[in-house]
């Protein structure tokens, strides 16, 4: 400090009617960071306690003065952080987020008389997988990844996962860095995400001591947005390249399905040839052959030939998924057609056909060619289930919304554990089959037509395959939707014979008592139990209209119970009953769909749509004299 009260040598006075004055430094930790000065009109105006103070308020000013340039520099940081971090974020590719951290993580700092290296790890081998540098000129290009990486400092931040401070290369241990001798300084930080190594950030610099406390604080904040940026970009890539596979993936596949199910075709075909041809060599060898069996096989086997020609035009089509030739169809035609490519092969098998169709014509919008193949396949199906002859029946009913057609045999039937599985593709239960022609033929009838194709079979009695299309004209619905009004408001139906009787099923007690209230509001008969095994015994007791099944039901013995444990115990007591599947947390249950008529998502909307549905399916009940659930 300083104080005095003549102008001159030492102290210059700013106004010439100042007479005394006192200066002290302010000092934080031995760095003098300015002054504080106090003037006065008279002479000797300070004395040694005013010093003392004067000092105290200038020690505190200093110590003001230091946290806010602090805060100034911690401020810019943070900004310059944002920003880098957005510039970072924004890529999803390694090689450029690389690229990025070396461009703005040495204009963070300053770029002069310094060059950033950027080391992206595999994470399993500790190793680079790439290596992006800045030189001195500013000029940004990919290294080659050393041999002796495993010697250089990177590797040592790489194994303990720690930053390296460098005051002077010429005498640092940890490491060497061959080809970086002319380097005096540098500082080597870990790039972590989730606790684990994914780069290095290094720094050079042609300066002895050139990177402090403020270098390191804004590198390792550089190194946490890296982190994040490198895992999202290598998420990125990984997915990007995932898609890739999947999407050759499912090209092989639809090509080999699409080889697959031509071969089926045609091997269907080629069979009903060899068996025409083997019948009448049984008959020539009998002696009975007869002009017109000879031309009866001879006009089938055209047939044959005509259908493989069609299935192998179909195919060599460029793109081959064409717009579908749907067109009006009387059902009776189609099935006529269906019976007549398999009809030789069910009499030489002892097969007995069974039709049974009302004399009102129906009519069909559909694609004929791919419905009389649908047939074709299940009728097939069934006459090779009954390699001792039996009964193939079909018929069809009809309500206002679909017509089914209903085609059984009497053969050994399909076990219960393999009913979901023969409906996809390459599952069979026959031996030197391809498994594609129930699954070809639910293609045809759900995707191709909008319908729904069910199965029914119990063991020594026979499998029933049921398709379901729409009629044309008749309101698209779906079974895991509710149909609502052309505005979106909720249409509301009323039962003729009043309120029916519901059984509701769920595990969850608040769940079940606000569901049991909803509905007794709307003046049902509600019947709630939280077990399916008691739902099973109730429905053996009494019948009920509809049956509201939640998918859960983690009350009931076993491992991880479901709906699927009881729903066929249900369906078996209650098979004109329609039963609802709902479910909180699944979106497509895993139960077959002949146990099961809707499926209703337990969420914002579900308190209508419950409502609505059962209202419609009590309707249909009324309605419909077969009381199919559709």
């Amino acid at each position: 400090h300083y104080s005095g009260e003549k102008p001159g040598e030492l102290y210059n006075f700013a106004h010439p009617g100042i007479k005394s004055g006192m200066v002290v430094p302010l000092v934080f930790r031995e760095e003098v960071m300015g002054a504080l000065e106090l003037q006065s009109l008279r002479a000797g105006d300070f004395n040694e306690q005013d010093i003392e103070e004067l000092t105290s308020v200038a020690h505190n000013a200093a110590v003001a003065t230091k946290i806010g340039e602090l805060c100034d520099v911690r401020l810019k940081e943070l900004e310059s952080l944002y920003q880098i971090g957005t510039i970072i974020g924004s890529s999803l590719n390694v090689k450029e987020v690389a690229r990025t951290i070396c461009r703005e993580g040495l204009h963070a700092i300053g770029g002069e008389n310094r060059t950033i290296t950027v080391s992206v790890i595999d994470q399993q081998h500790n190793l680079p997988t790439l290596i992006v540098s800045q030189d001195l000129q500013g000029k940004c290009q990919i290294l080659q990844v050393p041999e002796h990486w495993p010697e250089t400092r990177e590797a040592w931040v790489v194994d303990h996962r720690t930053h390296y401070l460098v005051s002077d290369c010429s005498r640092a241990p940890n490491g060497r860095d061959p080809g970086r001798q002319h380097f005096k300084s540098a500082m080597y930080i870990p790039i972590l995400s989730n606790e684990h190594v994914v780069g290095v950030i290094t720094l050079q610099s042609i300066l002895e001591d050139d990177f402090g406390e403020a270098e390191l604080r804004l590198i390792k904040g550089l190194a946490n947005q890296a982190g994040v940026a490198l895992q999202n970009a290598r998420l990125s890539e990984n997915l990007t390249q995932t898609q890739i596979r999947l999407s050759r993936a499912l090209e092989n596949a639809a090509i080999q399905e699409a080889i697959a199910g031509l071969t089926h075709d045609i091997k269907n075909m080629f069979t009903m040839i060899t068996g025409e041809a083997q019948w009448l060599g049984k008959k020539d060898r009998e002696g009975l052959l007869q002009a017109e069996e000879v031309q009866s096989a001879v006009t089938n086997i055209n047939n044959y030939v005509k259908k493989i020609e069609q299935f192998t035009n179909e195919y060599a089509r460029p793109g081959r998924k064409l717009a579908l030739n749907k067109r009006p169809v009387e059902v009776n035609d189609l099935i006529d057609e269906g019976i007549s490519l398999i009809e030789a092969r069910a009499r030489q098998q002892g097969v007995r056909i069974h039709k049974f169709m009302p004399q009102e014509k129906t009519q069909l919008e559909v694609d004929r060619d791919l419905i009389i193949r649908a047939l074709f396949n299940v009728m097939l199906n069934a006459i090779d289930a009954m390699k001792e002859g039996g009964e193939l029946t079909i018929q069809t009913r009809k309500s206002k919304q679909v017509l089914r057609i209903l085609i059984s045999d009497t053969g050994p039937g399909i076990p219960k554990h393999k009913l979901n599985e023969v409906v996809s593709p390459f599952k069979t239960t026959k031996k030197d089959s391809y498994g594609l022609g129930l699954a070809l033929t639910r293609r045809i009838i759900e995707d191709d037509h909008g319908g729904k194709l069910r199965l029914r079979s119990k063991k020594n009695r026979g499998t029933t395959v049921i398709f379901e299309l729409p009629l044309p004209g008749a309101v698209k619905t779906s079974r895991h939707k509710v149909p609502r009004q052309a505005n979106g408001a909720h249409r509301s139906f009323s039962c003729e014979n009043g309120r029916g009787k519901v059984l509701v099923v769920n595990d969850d007690d608040v769940l079940l008592d606000k569901i049991t209230r909803r509905l007794e509001s709307e003046q049902f008969y509600v019947t709630p139990t939280r077990y399916g095994r008691e739902a099973v015994e109730l429905c053996n007791r009494q019948q009920f209209d509809v049956i509201l099944l939640d998918y859960h039901l983690n009350r009931d013995r076993g491992p991880r119970p479901t709906a699927g444990d009881f729903a066929p115990s249900i369906r078996a007591s209650q098979p004109e009953t329609a039963i609802i599947l709902s479910s909180a947390s699944i979106r497509q249950p895993d139960i077959s769909s002949e146990f099961y008529d809707y499926f209703l998502e337990i969420n914002t909307a579900f308190w209508d749509n419950v409502v609505e549905l059962i209202n419609t399916c009590l309707r249909h009940k009324t309605h419909l004299p077969n009381k199919f659930i559709h």
